[in-house]
């Protein structure tokens, strides 16, 4: 990956860093209503770097950074937060026990706010270095590989890969994964990123499509029924691997909050759960007495599609209100951009779409379908299945933040405004060196829509996010 995208990478992390800390302080809080507030210890005495931290990020502690946060100090101390998945909160507890012990200027509530903004740092340049080489391999071009990892640089959703979330170790590890079954379905090394994608965050399991998509390819590839067999055993056994995993964190908050459990919670945490009548673990029922919830009497008890509708009525069309106008339209852009040029795709690649780019392909099909095209098919098939449940089942505003953390084509897409078509760079090679992504002046009207929706997110949402305006 070129030095040069590696340091952009950085800068734009430091900047929404900047940008952040310095709204935060010039702006006042917006006074967001029935929004968890992680419970504060007030016993614990401030120490002498506390007040630098929280003057310098204090501003990422919004929204469901409360959450991450509060699940890495305290861990899952109420069902609502089993909504968030563990290997990002538990990567920041682990991290915090190596370092709370050499820094006694700090509490742990501000070591782990700094901990987590690190490590995000870290994830975006790897989750950068990833999508370039995933890039580089699907376009088959480096020039638009390069201008994709621009983009990815200052995506819409950029506050949400700095900001204590999941989104950057869940792109790292979402793009690693592609990469590696692109690479080599027969990989075991699948199975890491995969798991992990898994326990990261709930879409993760839909990552599962791309293991089961390219060994599809792989055994309708091979020449004896031998050679079949042991594609399909290898992917089985990846299946089993990652079905066990995910079982194993159902299996643990089941335990949680399907026992009564005698856990050694501080006063704190037992007072907050008293005053917002929340189902504190191990109780086996509300503070109002009310029944087990209901997600424990299942025959296969997976809390988060109850949690998600109970708490923050997630389900089919149930966002869909006059008053959620505004958030319809923020999510637009996105949506505009994956499911138009998803469509041109498919009239411009028909045959190849309809045998889903495996099944009786012949030498005429594949001849007018490009290798880049062809490499695409499922990284495109993914957006619109991910943006199609965004706008049906989930709060659609979060859309943005889900599809540029998750999929690639948001940037493929774009950078295909930006660079001239392969056949087009062996006709004029100066060409080539000009790519003038930021060169307002330079760009036709696509492009500059491009541009400003991406930098326009980029400045907005962080100013507006980390001031606890609506931005999620």
């Amino acid at each position: 990956m070129p030095t040069n995208i590696t340091k952009l990478a950085i800068f734009s992390r430091l900047f929404v860093i900047f940008l952040q800390c310095v709204s935060n302080h010039l702006i006042e809080d917006h006074n967001a209503d029935d929004v968890f507030r992680a419970p504060i210890d007030t016993a614990v005495r401030k120490k002498k770097c506390d007040t630098i931290v929280e003057f310098l990020l204090g501003g990422f502690r919004r929204w469901d950074a409360q959450y991450f946060l509060h699940i890495s100090e305290h861990g899952y101390t109420y069902e609502n937060t089993l909504a968030f998945y563990p290997l990002y909160p538990l990567s920041i507890k682990m991290i915090r026990y190596v370092f709370i012990n050499i820094t006694p200027f700090l509490t742990v509530r501000s070591l782990s706010l700094l901990i987590g903004v690190v490590l995000n740092v870290i994830f975006f340049v790897k989750a950068t270095n990833s999508l370039y080489e995933l890039a580089k391999k699907v376009l088959k071009d480096q020039r638009k590989a390069e201008v994709a990892a621009i983009l990815f640089c200052f995506n819409p959703a950029s506050i949400f890969f700095t900001a204590p979330y999941s989104e950057s170790l869940y792109s790292w590890l979402s793009f690693s994964l592609m990469l590696k079954c692109f690479d080599d379905i027969n990989s075991v090394l699948i199975v890491v990123p995969l798991s992990c994608s898994i326990l990261t965050r709930s879409n993760g399991l839909i990552n599962i499509g791309f293991v089961v998509y390219y060994g599809l390819k792989k055994m309708f590839n091979q020449n004896t029924v031998l050679s079949f067999v042991t594609v399909f055993l290898k992917i089985f056994s990846i299946l089993i691997i990652i079905a066990f995993h995910f079982g194993l964190m159902q299996v643990y908050n089941y335990y949680l909050f399907c026992f009564q459990k005698s856990f050694n919670f501080p006063d704190f945490i037992k007072d907050f759960a008293l005053e917002n009548d929340l189902v504190l673990a191990g109780n086996r029922s509300s503070t109002s007495n009310e029944s087990v919830s209901p997600w424990c009497l299942s025959n296969f008890p997976v809390a988060y599609s109850y949690i998600q509708e109970h708490y923050w009525n997630v389900g089919y069309m149930n966002y869909y209100e006059f008053k959620q106008i505004p958030n319809f339209l923020l999510a637009a852009p996105i949506v505009l951009i994956i499911l138009v040029n998803a469509f041109i795709y498919f009239i411009n690649n028909q045959d190849y779409c309809w045998r889903l780019g495996i099944f009786n392909l012949r030498q005429s099909i594949l001849r007018k379908t490009s290798i880049a095209d062809q490499n695409q098919f499922v990284f495109i098939v993914h957006a619109v299945a991910m943006c199609l449940f965004c706008i049906f089942f989930i709060h659609v505003q979060v859309t943005t933040r889900i599809l540029a953390s998750s999929n690639p084509m948001l940037y493929f897409f774009c950078a295909n405004y930006f660079m001239p078509e392969s056949g087009a760079h062996k006709k004029n090679d100066d060409k080539i060196n000009e790519v003038h992504v930021f060169d307002i002046k330079k760009l036709n009207w696509t492009q500059r829509f491009i541009v400003y929706y991406f930098i326009g997110y980029y400045s907005l949402g962080t100013v507006l996010f980390s001031n606890f305006f609506p931005w999620t």
